[in-house]
């Protein structure tokens, strides 16, 4: 008499029930890290924007204090004098209980005419150059693009007047005497505002400039 044995088949497969709970942590940790690249590609895009901006803001910086750097004849004030005549030598020292200047005018290096000046002053969020070439007033253009909001320039300048009476008085066209102040001129200036990034609306990145800057040229 034959006998035969069935072997036990020890192979066996996933349920339907695994395959689904593995396909959904799978879909779920692809999800997640989708979303990490993304959102890092995003941080990235936007600190790369504002160091395009800075860049730029840094350049504007450099090109307005290498103009003051080889200027002369500086005025210091809050606004833009009229006529030009009279922005003859006005200091405005850092001093407490002393506003700083606003706008600062001085002969620029490339003077043709004793009358040749320079400025600048910021308004409405941008920085202006303000130029008066050889009896012309020429339209005052920013230096600043529109992705930088400029909250506050500041100018303290000291030892601008080549008098000491002219130190007392505050400007030397109030000076009496002729005594000179031995004073080179020293100016310091002073930025703040921040980045303002298009298409975004994350949170804007806010900046602070600052130099001291002595001018080439003996100017007393």
């Amino acid at each position: 008499m034959k006998t035969f044995s069935l072997k036990q088949n020890t192979l066996q497969g996933f349920t339907l029930i695994e395959v689904l709970v593995a396909v959904s942590l799978f879909v779920t940790i692809v999800t997640l890290a989708m979303g990490a690249l993304f959102q890092a590609q995003s941080v990235n895009a936007r600190l790369q924007a504002n160091q395009t901006i800075l860049d730029g803001m840094n350049l504007s910086f450099e090109t307005m204090t290498r103009d003051i750097r080889y200027g002369s004849i500086f005025y210091c004030d809050t606004t833009v004098p009229t006529p030009v005549a009279v922005m003859k030598r006005k200091s405005c020292p850092f001093d407490l209980g002393t506003s700083p200047g606003t706008t600062i005018f001085f002969m620029p290096v490339d003077a043709v005419d004793p009358n040749d000046r320079v400025g600048y002053y910021a308004s409405s969020s941008k920085i202006y150059k303000w130029s008066y070439t050889n009896g012309s007033l020429d339209e005052p253009r920013p230096i600043t693009s529109d992705e930088v909001a400029i909250d506050i320039l500041n100018f303290y300048v000291t030892g601008a007047n080549t008098t000491q009476q002219a130190v007392d008085n505050g400007s030397e066209e109030n000076a009496t005497s002729s005594t000179p102040d031995n004073l080179q001129p020293i100016i310091n200036v002073a930025i703040t505002g921040s980045t303002k990034v298009e298409k975004t609306t994350n949170e804007q990145v806010k900046f602070e400039l600052q130099t001291t800057i002595s001018p080439r040229g003996i100017d007393n």
